[in-house]
């Protein structure tokens, strides 16, 4: 290995490493060296073939788990020397993975309990960043430029979702198919550009390139042939060979614009996103429906004994015994079977009450702990913001409490330790002193881009550095971060009235929503019923926090339903604006179409529909204001074409 600044580059690779395996091990299988290509001197970081842990989508807390997936390869580019003028940039190239539905009872008590620790720490370490208001202003400007004008690029993402659970006698696959998203930074004409750090505003513009999403009803699922078939190999087949049929939306190409405020201004937007789609082409079948209905009601069944058992758990895990028997001594194995029975017995009888309408179910034990809880935890509390360590054993302690405890309840025991400390003299001096030193301390740290090209502050060459600690962002640089997404626009602690905080627009220039029949569900025969089309749909959402309100706008300039199964018929628009009235329009006895108002020219000179509807507090009442208003439309009835309509959004009967 070549050194680089005194150092060995096998070094680096471990460090490198070590942080990959630190931020990316929840969603990838272990990282390996022979996966890792570093390139040091070019800033490149290049990790290839990383295989997707099963529950990387576990906190989306959706009963969906990974069957199978792997990214093909990952890299990250960063400009060591010019993180100031140049973007770090990470690519993702090829993204597979196949999903599956997950039953509530595949989960087993140890992973609720360790999702319900990985929320409770998350929702307090979001607490700890938020109340850090203040941060060095040397690593909050290199933390935003960064954020500002990282760019991330995904080529040929391929999702597929296989089920056999909500509809076993149909087995469907969902899938998602892009083949290129791009996020970068741009300038006020959104040309890629880099955003300096004395701007005031930012820009960042998306790319979305042939976004596709399917719904293959009675196909072959990759899930019955894992050992068979390699998974590349067999999403590439799906995209070449799927019909067209099977498809909801295919090859939709958008784009996306945010810009963000970095300095107050009264009359600015704090944040707006504008999405702007070229057209969208959606389709779907009767199967297709029948398929996503009786999927939809299975995920809201499996959410409700979800969210049943996370009650459950919640209401008895204070009372869970820490060891499990097989991982006590033999002398203590006895007394932890004693406690296991117990947590059951309890869990037991709360859900028995629970379930018989007592909601409020009261534990006398449960109080006696929690009062015993809060005086030890309040007290090491306040010790721990006013001291630089505390004791091994008030640690652990302190540890144990916080386990048993919820976040809600960590986070009101704190606030009383805080109020404490803020009512004594001596110990707000202590937390203050404390408070800076420890400043001080990740402010020495904070320029870790320093450790590779040497900082400005001398540093003994004989002294150890915990290298993974220097480059990990600080609490500071946490909050810094999180208060330029926040982004709350305050001045003197008012916000004006008319100041939007948020503005998202989409525009829409053409959209197409075709209605098939499936004539035979085996066969895939289907066959086109009619077409809905709308041309510039405009919706618009602006947030003004200052009324505490909101309002809504839509556009939409015209709307169009169009007849494609009769055949010679002299109606083929089924829904439109009013044209000009016919000279001598045909009269049939037996015909089935039933003309609903005159036909009458009318120029069509504003929008189809226009919507306005708004929602503002005042000191007691909440005010709604709503406005409508719709050009004269023509409706023609064919109660054949109807009924067939209406056939395909019946929702199937329940499984028995």
């Amino acid at each position: 290995k070549k050194p680089i600044n005194g150092r060995d580059t096998t070094m680096f690779e471990s460090l490198v490493l070590s942080i990959l395996n630190r931020y990316l091990g929840a969603y990838v299988v272990g990282l390996n060296r022979d996966q890792l290509s570093v390139g040091v001197w070019q800033g490149d970081v290049q990790l290839g073939n990383l295989n997707l842990r099963k529950d990387a989508l576990r906190s989306l807390n959706l009963p969906v788990d990974i069957k199978v997936g792997f990214i093909g390869r990952l890299t990250v580019k960063i400009p060591w020397s010019q993180l100031r003028s140049k973007a770090v940039i990470i690519e993702i190239h090829d993204l597979y993975m196949v999903l599956g539905p997950s039953r509530v009872g595949d989960a087993d008590a140890d992973a609720e309990e360790e999702a319900f620790i990985a929320a409770k720490e998350a929702e307090l370490q979001a607490k700890e960043a938020k109340d850090q208001e203040t941060a060095s202003q040397e690593s909050s400007t290199l933390l935003d430029l960064i954020m500002d004008n990282i760019h991330v690029v995904i080529n040929n993402l391929h999702m597929r979702f296989e089920d056999t659970l909500s509809h076993p006698e149909h087995p469907f696959a969902a899938g998602v198919r892009i083949e290129l998203l791009e996020s970068q930074a741009a300038d006020s004409a959104w040309n890629a550009s880099y955003v300096s750090a004395a701007q005031t505003q930012a820009y960042r513009k998306l790319n979305l390139v042939n976004f596709s999403t399917y719904w293959d009803t009675d196909c072959t699922l990759f899930a019955t042939q894992i050992e068979q078939v390699d998974l590349r190999a067999f999403l590439q087949q799906i995209a070449e060979t799927m019909p067209r049929s099977k498809y909801l939306l295919e090859n939709v190409n958008g784009s996306a614009y945010l810009r963000r405020s970095k300095a107050y201004e009264e009359n600015d937007v704090g944040l707006d996103l504008a999405i702007d789609l070229g057209a969208i082409p959606l389709s779907i079948d009767h199967l297709q429906f029948a398929d996503i209905t009786m999927f939809l009601r299975w995920l809201g069944a499996q959410q409700a004994k979800r969210h049943a058992r996370h009650q459950l758990h919640t209401m008895v895990r204070w009372c869970r015994p820490e060891f499990k028997p097989r991982e006590a001594s033999v002398t203590e194995k006895k007394a932890c079977l004693r406690e296991w029975w117990r947590y059951l017995i309890r869990g037991g009888k709360l859900w028995e009450r629970r379930e018989r309408g007592a909601h409020f179910v009261v534990d006398k034990e449960y109080l006696t702990s929690h009062c015993s809880w809060k005086e030890s935890y309040v007290s090491l509390w306040v010790k721990q913001l006013t001291t630089p360590t505390l004791l091994p054993a008030e640690k652990s302690e302190l540890s144990r409490i916080e386990h048993k405890l919820s976040a809600e309840d960590i986070l009101h025991f704190r606030e009383l330790a805080q109020v404490e400390v803020d009512g004594s003299p001596a110990r707000l001096e202590a937390a203050r002193r404390l408070r800076d030193e420890k400043r001080q301390q990740e402010l020495a740290a904070s320029t870790w881009y320093g450790w590779w090209f040497g900082s400005r502050a001398s540093t003994p060459q004989t002294v150890e550095v915990d290298v993974a600690d220097a480059i990990r962002p600080t609490a500071e640089q946490r909050a810094a971060l999180l208060a330029a997404v926040q982004q709350r626009r305050r001045v003197n602690g008012h916000v004006s009235r008319d100041h939007i905080s948020r503005r998202i627009s989409f525009s829409l220039k053409s959209g197409t929503l075709l209605f098939r029949q499936g004539a035979v569900r085996d066969a895939g025969l289907c066959r086109d019923l009619a077409k809905l089309e709308c041309s510039n749909l405009n919706f618009s959402f602006s947030e003004r926090p200052g009324m505490r309100g909101f309002s809504v706008d839509i556009n939409l300039d015209g709307l169009l339903v169009r007849d494609l199964l009769t055949a010679h018929s002299n109606f083929k628009d089924l829904v439109g604006p009013r044209r000009a009235s016919l000279a001598n329009p045909p009269r049939r006895r037996s015909s089935p179409f039933v003309m609903v108002g005159p036909l009458v020219e009318v120029p069509v000179a504003e929008p189809f529909l226009q919507a306005e509807f708004s929602s503002y507090k005042t000191e007691h009442l909440r005010q709604f204001s709503l406005s409508l208003k719709l050009q004269p439309l023509d409706i023609v009835l064919n109660k054949h074409l109807a009924a067939l309509i209406l056939d395909l959004f019946t929702t199937p009967p329940a499984a028995p």
